[in-house]
Parts: C-alpha cells; structure tokens; sequence
C-alpha cells in the first residue's frame, strides 16, 4: 500500500498499516465538535485539517530566527468504521487537538486517539477499518520555522 498523493485515499484494515496513516497526520490538527458518530451506520467522521504537506508554501516573513511560511489547507476526513461506540471527554475544554499517536488493541477492539493534549478519545470497533480521504484545499495556515523547531500550524482563513 502506497502513500497518498494530494487528494488521495488511504484504507487501514491492519494493525500494521497505522503508522503509515501516522506518517500522513501526525500533529494535524482536529475540532472536537467538527466530530460526527452515526451510531446506526456504526461511523465516525473526524474531518481535520492538514497544513504540513508541503504543497505551495510561500514565504511571508523572514527574520533571522524563524521563517513564517504561508500554506494552502488541505481539508480530510478520517472515517472510522465498525465503530460499536466510542469515547470522547475534552476535560482540557481545548476545542482543537492534534494527532499524536493512534493505537489498536484487537483482543479488546479499541482505537485509542492519543494527542499531545489531554483528550480521552477511544472508539471500540467489531473490525479496524479506518480510511483517510483528501478532499481540497480551503483556506490557509501560517506555520513558523526557527533553527531547531517547527511550529503552528496557525489558521489565518477559512
């Protein structure tokens, strides 16, 4: 299974595949209430934003510590389904997380989304099927890149 391109899909049914869709959204950001559960068709939509795809970036200040650069937002969906139920508690009451880490227990049926901020957000699932869509570029973020880091992404549109 390839990587996707810029408008492309990826399909997770192994335990193995995670961390190529890993590859494709760590530190990408979500909203929490953007999330949809359809109970009866057993789906749960996470649509996200990515601004770390390197597709057009253009300079907008240049300073001799940082870089900000100016970036197309491509928009995606995260579809999980098989979902029995699922998890979602925002004590942190942050709105927006980021992929950190997504795990899979297939003895228990549980995906565990893990951000770097707090967020207890799991799904239990009858079988892992996760699929990863690039549906277009809508707005634009601005993300900062020093010597040694990288930060933002920072939504300057919509």
């Amino acid at each position: 299974m390839g990587m996707p391109g810029i408008f492309g899909n990826l399909l997770v049914t192994e335990r193995s595949d995670i961390e190529m869709l890993l590859g494709i959204i760590h530190d990408e950001f979500f909203e929490v209430d953007a999330i949809k559960y359809d109970a009866s068709a057993g789906k749960l939509e996470i649509p996200f934003a990515r601004a770390f795809h390197d597709q057009n970036a253009r300079v907008v200040k240049k300073g001799f510590f940082r870089t900000i650069y100016e970036v197309p937002v491509l928009r995606c969906l995260l579809c999980i389904s098989n979902v029995e139920e699922y998890t979602l508690e925002d004590t942190q009451h942050m709105g927006w997380y980021d992929f950190n880490t997504i795990k899979y227990n297939p003895k228990s049926g549980i995906i565990r989304i893990n951000t770097n901020i707090p967020l207890k957000f799991f799904a239990e699932v009858s079988k892992l099927h996760i699929e990863y869509s690039e549906i277009g570029f809508r707005g634009k973020a601005h993300i900062s890149h020093g010597w040694f880091w990288e930060g933002g992404p920072h939504f300057v549109e919509d």
